[in-house]
Protein backbone atom coordinates (compact mmCIF):
# COMPACT_ATOMS: atom_id res chain seq x y z
CA UNK A 1 0.00 0.00 0.00
CA UNK A 2 1.30 3.48 -0.82
CA UNK A 3 0.84 6.63 1.22
CA UNK A 4 1.57 10.25 0.46
CA UNK A 5 3.23 11.75 3.52
CA UNK A 6 4.02 15.27 2.34
CA UNK A 7 2.39 17.09 -0.55
CA UNK A 8 4.45 20.29 -0.21
CA UNK A 9 7.95 19.33 0.93
CA UNK A 10 10.74 21.64 -0.21
CA UNK A 11 14.28 20.32 -0.60
CA UNK A 12 16.40 21.96 2.07
CA UNK A 13 19.30 22.35 -0.38
CA UNK A 14 17.82 23.39 -3.73
CA UNK A 15 14.27 24.41 -2.63
CA UNK A 16 12.65 22.18 -5.29
CA UNK A 17 9.10 21.17 -4.30
CA UNK A 18 8.89 17.41 -3.84
CA UNK A 19 6.02 14.96 -3.40
CA UNK A 20 7.12 12.29 -0.95
CA UNK A 21 5.53 8.83 -0.80
CA UNK A 22 6.12 5.71 1.25
CA UNK A 23 5.24 2.07 0.86
CA UNK A 24 4.02 0.45 4.09
CA UNK A 25 1.75 -2.44 4.99
CA UNK A 26 -0.36 -0.13 7.16
CA UNK A 27 -0.81 3.54 7.94
CA UNK A 28 2.54 4.86 9.26
CA UNK A 29 2.71 6.08 12.82
CA UNK A 30 3.16 9.84 13.20
CA UNK A 31 6.74 10.92 13.93
CA UNK A 32 8.29 8.02 11.96
CA UNK A 33 11.49 9.16 10.25
CA UNK A 34 11.99 8.55 6.52
CA UNK A 35 14.90 9.23 4.22
CA UNK A 36 15.14 9.95 0.48
CA UNK A 37 17.29 11.75 -2.07
CA UNK A 38 16.28 14.85 -3.98
CA UNK A 39 16.29 14.03 -7.72
CA UNK A 40 17.34 17.60 -8.60
CA UNK A 41 20.42 18.02 -6.40
CA UNK A 42 20.95 14.49 -4.93
CA UNK A 43 20.84 15.81 -1.35
CA UNK A 44 20.15 13.15 1.25
CA UNK A 45 17.09 14.31 3.22
CA UNK A 46 15.06 13.27 6.23
CA UNK A 47 11.33 13.68 6.76
CA UNK A 48 9.30 12.97 9.87
CA UNK A 49 5.85 11.69 8.91
CA UNK A 50 2.71 13.48 9.94
CA UNK A 51 -0.72 12.72 8.55
CA UNK A 52 -0.69 10.28 5.63
CA UNK A 53 -3.23 9.52 2.92
CA UNK A 54 -3.65 6.24 1.05
CA UNK A 55 -3.06 6.37 -2.71
CA UNK A 56 -3.27 3.75 -5.45
CA UNK A 57 0.16 4.20 -7.02
CA UNK A 58 3.08 6.55 -6.96
CA UNK A 59 2.83 9.12 -9.76
CA UNK A 60 5.81 9.53 -12.13
CA UNK A 61 7.01 12.70 -10.37
CA UNK A 62 6.71 11.14 -6.90
CA UNK A 63 9.67 10.19 -4.71
CA UNK A 64 9.59 6.97 -2.71
CA UNK A 65 11.07 7.41 0.76
CA UNK A 66 12.29 4.61 3.04
CA UNK A 67 12.39 4.38 6.82
CA UNK A 68 15.44 6.22 8.06
CA UNK A 69 17.89 4.37 10.27
CA UNK A 70 18.21 6.09 13.60
CA UNK A 71 21.52 7.38 14.85
CA UNK A 72 21.92 6.09 18.40
CA UNK A 73 23.74 8.05 21.07
CA UNK A 74 24.47 6.94 24.64
CA UNK A 75 24.74 9.71 27.24
CA UNK A 76 26.57 8.73 30.44
CA UNK A 77 26.33 11.07 33.41
CA UNK A 78 25.72 10.41 37.11
CA UNK A 79 23.79 13.68 37.50
CA UNK A 80 20.22 12.99 36.34
CA UNK A 81 19.38 16.62 35.52
CA UNK A 82 22.43 17.00 33.25
CA UNK A 83 21.86 13.58 31.66
CA UNK A 84 18.18 14.39 31.05
CA UNK A 85 18.84 17.87 29.64
CA UNK A 86 21.43 16.48 27.19
CA UNK A 87 18.99 13.73 26.19
CA UNK A 88 16.23 16.31 25.65
CA UNK A 89 18.55 18.43 23.48
CA UNK A 90 19.55 15.41 21.38
CA UNK A 91 15.97 14.17 21.03
CA UNK A 92 15.12 17.48 19.38
CA UNK A 93 17.38 16.42 16.49
CA UNK A 94 15.79 14.50 13.65
CA UNK A 95 16.82 10.88 13.22
CA UNK A 96 18.42 10.38 16.64
CA UNK A 97 17.65 7.76 19.26
CA UNK A 98 19.01 8.55 22.72
CA UNK A 99 19.89 6.13 25.52
CA UNK A 100 21.02 7.32 28.94
CA UNK A 101 23.09 5.64 31.62
CA UNK A 102 23.83 6.78 35.19
CA UNK A 103 27.24 5.07 35.25
CA UNK A 104 29.98 3.74 33.01
CA UNK A 105 29.23 0.21 34.23
CA UNK A 106 25.61 0.57 33.10
CA UNK A 107 26.87 1.87 29.75
CA UNK A 108 29.06 -1.21 29.28
CA UNK A 109 26.01 -3.41 29.89
CA UNK A 110 24.04 -1.42 27.30
CA UNK A 111 26.93 -1.68 24.81
CA UNK A 112 26.66 -5.47 25.02
CA UNK A 113 23.11 -5.17 23.66
CA UNK A 114 23.42 -2.45 21.04
CA UNK A 115 26.03 -0.43 19.17
CA UNK A 116 25.53 3.31 19.24
CA UNK A 117 27.01 5.76 16.77
CA UNK A 118 28.42 7.88 19.61
CA UNK A 119 29.06 7.69 23.37
CA UNK A 120 29.01 10.93 25.37
CA UNK A 121 30.65 10.41 28.76
CA UNK A 122 31.13 12.61 31.82
CA UNK A 123 34.52 12.58 33.53
CA UNK A 124 33.95 13.07 37.27
CA UNK A 125 31.76 10.11 38.18
CA UNK A 126 31.93 7.47 40.89
CA UNK A 127 32.86 3.92 39.94
CA UNK A 128 34.99 2.89 36.99
CA UNK A 129 37.58 5.44 35.94
CA UNK A 130 37.31 7.24 32.63
CA UNK A 131 40.63 5.75 31.51
CA UNK A 132 39.45 2.21 32.24
CA UNK A 133 36.13 2.83 30.44
CA UNK A 134 37.80 4.22 27.31
CA UNK A 135 40.27 1.34 27.23
CA UNK A 136 37.53 -1.30 27.63
CA UNK A 137 35.34 0.27 24.95
CA UNK A 138 38.24 0.45 22.50
CA UNK A 139 39.29 -3.12 23.20
CA UNK A 140 35.75 -4.50 22.82
CA UNK A 141 34.21 -2.22 20.20
CA UNK A 142 37.04 -0.79 18.14
CA UNK A 143 36.84 2.80 17.00
CA UNK A 144 33.44 3.58 18.49
CA UNK A 145 33.34 7.40 18.69
CA UNK A 146 33.38 8.77 22.23
CA UNK A 147 33.42 12.32 23.49
CA UNK A 148 34.27 13.65 26.94
CA UNK A 149 31.54 15.97 28.25
CA UNK A 150 32.65 17.88 31.32
CA UNK A 151 33.13 21.21 33.09
CA UNK A 152 36.30 20.17 34.92
CA UNK A 153 39.10 22.73 34.43
CA UNK A 154 41.56 20.18 33.01
CA UNK A 155 39.02 18.15 31.01
CA UNK A 156 40.39 19.24 27.63
CA UNK A 157 43.85 17.99 28.62
CA UNK A 158 42.30 14.70 29.81
CA UNK A 159 40.41 14.31 26.51
CA UNK A 160 43.62 14.97 24.56
CA UNK A 161 45.51 12.42 26.67
CA UNK A 162 42.81 9.83 25.87
CA UNK A 163 42.66 10.89 22.20
CA UNK A 164 38.93 11.61 22.32
CA UNK A 165 37.09 14.84 21.47
CA UNK A 166 35.92 17.22 24.20
CA UNK A 167 32.68 19.18 24.68
CA UNK A 168 32.09 21.51 27.60
CA UNK A 169 28.79 21.29 29.46
CA UNK A 170 28.77 25.09 29.20
CA UNK A 171 28.87 25.12 25.37
CA UNK A 172 25.79 26.63 23.73
CA UNK A 173 23.27 24.09 22.35
CA UNK A 174 24.02 24.91 18.70
CA UNK A 175 27.72 24.17 19.20
CA UNK A 176 26.90 20.92 21.01
CA UNK A 177 24.56 19.80 18.25
CA UNK A 178 27.09 20.69 15.53
CA UNK A 179 29.86 18.77 17.30
CA UNK A 180 27.63 15.75 17.86
CA UNK A 181 26.47 15.68 14.25
CA UNK A 182 30.08 15.77 13.05
CA UNK A 183 31.09 12.97 15.42
CA UNK A 184 28.18 10.79 14.33
CA UNK A 185 29.41 10.83 10.73
CA UNK A 186 32.77 9.26 11.67
CA UNK A 187 32.80 5.63 10.45
CA UNK A 188 33.72 3.10 13.12
CA UNK A 189 34.26 -0.63 13.45
CA UNK A 190 31.51 -2.67 15.06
Amino acid sequence: MYFIIDQAFLCQTCAKPLHIYIEEAELPKPETNYTFSCPACASHLFLRSGAAQVIEAIPPNGILATRAPLTTIIVIDDEADIRDSMAALLQSMEGFSIRTCPSRDAALELLEQERPNLVIVDWNMPGMTLECFVELVRRRYGLLPMVLYSTAPNALAKANALAIPFMSKTDDPEKLISTIQQLCTIPHAN
